[in-house]
């Protein structure tokens, strides 16, 4: 019977890999035409200005490319250049020549049909941006366009650096794209985006105009108070919840993670808003890329804060009773609004979300609490329960795999990734909190540092290994699994082991 449900459960990961990789499966079947050579699967396009090319940033690799793409059935080699152009940086060109074929696929010089749009600004990567929010593949596999000199770019960063080699003769055979620089696109934007970059344009000036002892205090509550959404900040929080409160609390906190970062971008490709500075190059102060609405910042501000409150009330409730319990509650209140009206004002300061992403976040944020305060206070499938209930996790890798199946967007494959790994190992985590003496203490914190750091470095390594897209995002997501695996699996070790040596004391007394 074990085996029969082991069997059962994997085929279903089988299936949900096959539905979250099946889009991109005319890799390897991509037909070709018959006037190109055997083993040609791929077209790019090169299209130039004065020196520069136009290039784009992968969200996979992390790296510069050309645009081009997999010849899927209907196309032929230049339409697919074609195409995958105006799908990933938005532009429409025409094909003037063949310039060479490069591996597996065909390299065409091509024109852009218009005047490329280009930023009289540097954005903080050092380069001029192509203003691309409206192309089909923008922040689900296109970070963001450039324009750039590829002579000037370290190898490293480019997602194939044998290219290098060839770009001169390419841009010397590719005629030139006329461009059209800017620094204000508001025109483009409806009323209520116009109002709100003049409101962020008079507030940034207002700031400037602060003394300097002022600006430096305004600058360093805005840093502190914009550090729930940052990614250092989020595993420092959890790390630290593990630790101090065991795996069933670590998972609490997970799902509430997980829930806002799936929920945030789930909105985010559905409503595809483009972020302030993309409209005003000038506004933006932080990098940040995809689209803007809502602010996953604000959302993740508000709901930690918000269920770090609900916590710490539940605790001093049941075990201080009494304690002012009033008190407290405002207090607790007054200090998640402070953190998280905080939190939207440095988004909004920095030039990475309109004013309307982060109030949308706060009433989109406090659906959420309101929800998971009603989850908490559950009877019987209450969230504790739930934590280290089997089918639950089932239930929510199950949704997470259709929905990285249906949007194909990496967010939401490697979060697909951390639901599989929490429901593989659920069974062994301990439904009983001990705390760990100081011993037992440090060598968990010892196995956790030095096991994440060989996982992580190791899947580092295995990803400057390729540049395919599938090779590497199949790595990364195996790294999750794998760390958050040994992430839970080590530390139910220790609280397991420190449990059973309590239950062995009390025996022998």
């Amino acid at each position: 019977m074990r085996n029969t449900f082991g069997q059962r459960i994997l085929f279903l990961f089988f299936v949900l890999f096959g539905l979250m990789f099946g889009s991109v499966s005319s890799v390897w079947a991509s037909p070709t035409t018959s006037a190109l050579p055997e083993g040609i699967v791929g077209a790019v396009c090169i299209i130039r200005h004065d020196n520069k090319v136009v290039m784009i940033s992968e969200v996979i690799t992390e790296k510069l490319a050309l645009p081009g793409g997999y010849i899927d059935s209907g196309y032929n080699a230049p339409q697919t250049a074609i195409q995958e152009a105006l799908e990933e940086t938005g532009l429409h060109v025409h094909v003037d020549k063949f310039l060479q074929y490069r591996g597996r696929a065909a390299i065409y010089a091509c024109v852009a049909n218009d005047p490329i749009p280009v930023t009289e600004f540097k954005t903080k990567s050092g380069f001029t941006a192509v203003a691309s929010w409206s192309s089909a593949h923008f922040g689900k596999e296109v970070k963001q366009v450039y324009l750039i000199n590829p002579f000037k770019v370290d190898s490293k960063n480019y997602r194939y650096p044998d290219d290098i080699a060839l770009l001169k003769k390419w841009l010397q055979q590719t005629p030139n794209s006329a461009v059209t620089y800017y620094h204000n696109l508001s025109q483009e934007v409806n009323p209520l985006h116009r109002w709100e970059l003049s409101q962020m344009l008079t507030f940034q000036h207002w700031v400037d105009g602060l003394p300097s002892w002022q600006q430096t205090l305004f600058s360093s509550w805005m840093t502190v108070t914009n550090l729930p959404g940052e990614y250092g900040f989020i595993f420092t929080v959890l790390f630290g919840c593990l630790i101090a409160f065991g795996p069933v609390s670590f998972l609490r906190l997970s799902t509430v993670m997980l829930s806002v970062t799936m929920v945030a971008s789930i909105i985010k490709l559905t409503i595809a808003s483009p972020r302030p500075f993309y409209i005003i190059p000038a506004l933006q102060k932080v990098a940040a890329s995809g689209y803007g609405f809502p602010s996953g910042h604000t959302l993740m501000a508000l709901v930690l804060w918000s269920f770090i409150g609900i916590q710490v009330y539940r605790y001093i409730k049941v075990h201080n009773p009494s304690a002012q319990l009033t008190r407290w509650r405002v207090g607790i209140i007054s200090t998640v609004v402070l953190f998280s009206l905080s939190q939207a004002v440095a988004r909004v300061w920095y030039g990475v979300h309109f004013i309307s992403d982060t109030v949308a976040s706060l009433v989109i944020g406090s659906v959420m609490i309101a929800g998971f305060t009603l989850w908490i206070n559950l009877d019987k499938h209450n969230l504790t329960r739930c934590m280290t209930n089997k089918w639950f996790w089932l239930n929510v890798t199950v949704a997470f795999g259709l929905i990285a199946g249906t949007t194909q967007a990496p967010d939401h494959i490697y979060l697909f990734s951390c639901v599989l790994a929490i429901f593989l190992i659920n069974d062994y985590v301990p439904r009983q909190y001990q705390r760990l003496n100081l011993r037992y203490l440090l060598g968990l914190i010892t196995c956790l540092l030095i096991g994440c750091s060989v996982i992580l470095y190791s899947g580092y390594m295995l990803i400057n290994l390729s540049n395919v897209s599938l090779i590497v995002l199949a790595i990364r997501s195996i790294t999750i699994v794998v760390l958050i695996t040994w992430i839970l699996g080590c530390s139910s070790w220790f609280y397991r082991h420190t449990c059973s040596s309590s239950a062995h004391v009390q025996q022998a007394n």
